[in-house]
């Protein structure tokens, strides 16, 4: 088994070897699909652990020899976000369980952040979901002009709180990103925001602020985006004018 542990919580290392023999850990599941989420409390510390579902025996031998886990992967892109300036939850630990030499399971060890999930920007007026999607906006762009493509970018990997009357934004389950030493270009930056799953209204407002500030033709972009995205484009459009004026 390989642990490694950020140096701030070496003291935990102990506690954090015995995750993987422990079973089901005492605490909140937030997921339990592909991976299992959750939320444990070590001493008024409140942690994430992900165990990620083990792999078919073709990608175990490709961890094994050829390619980072995605545990590994999960905590060194943390570090490179923070290194970055960029919020996410605070790397603790990963773990990589191994079978007869080959690679079985991973689990990643995070902070847990004390933000909201941006799915549930419909809970918020109107006014302040207008305020979060300028701000996402401004956001993405900084990240996509300092080289970073992140393959997940939806609304369920999305974390935002308002903190000194600023909307600020952070990153999860970060396993898959690349990092580039140049802005990304048009066609990579429609690869990120197709996965953004807005409702239409909501995309085409984000998009046009997006294209705005990196002073790009909006209905290009927000057209290469609905393409990517699968959908025709004229019922994309016809149903977004009709929430926007409120028809039937």
């Amino acid at each position: 088994m390989k642990v490694v542990v950020t140096p701030e919580y070496a003291h935990r290392t102990d506690f954090i070897r015995s995750i993987p023999t422990r079973g089901r850990l005492d605490g909140t599941v937030l997921a339990d699909n592909r991976n299992i989420l959750t939320r444990i409390d070590i001493d008024g510390e409140k942690w994430v652990v992900k165990q990620f579902k083990c792999p078919t025996a073709f990608n175990r031998v490709v961890y094994t020899c050829f390619r980072k886990t995605k545990a590994a992967r999960a905590y060194l892109n943390a570090e490179r976000l923070a290194e970055m300036g960029y919020a996410t939850a605070q790397p603790i630990a990963y773990i990589e369980q191994s079978r007869y030499g080959i690679f079985h399971t991973g689990y990643y060890i995070c902070e847990w952040l004390p933000y909201e999930v941006l799915s549930r920007i419909d809970e918020h007026p109107q006014a302040e979901q207008s305020e979060i999607l300028y701000s996402l906006a401004a956001f993405t762009v900084d990240m996509h002009l300092h080289g970073i493509y992140f393959y997940d970018f939806n609304v369920g990997n999305i974390m935002f709180r308002k903190d000194a009357g600023q909307w600020k934004f952070a990153l999860i389950d970060i396993n898959r990103m690349k990092f580039y030493r140049y802005p990304l270009i048009r066609e990579q930056s429609v690869q990120v925001l197709k996965c953004l799953n807005l409702n239409p209204q909501q995309t085409g407002y984000f998009l046009s602020q997006y294209a705005r500030l990196r002073g790009w033709n909006w209905k290009i972009l927000n057209g290469a985006v609905l393409i990517k995205q699968g959908v025709n484009l004229k019922v994309r459009i016809r149903r977004l004018l009709k929430k926007i004026l409120h028809i039937g």
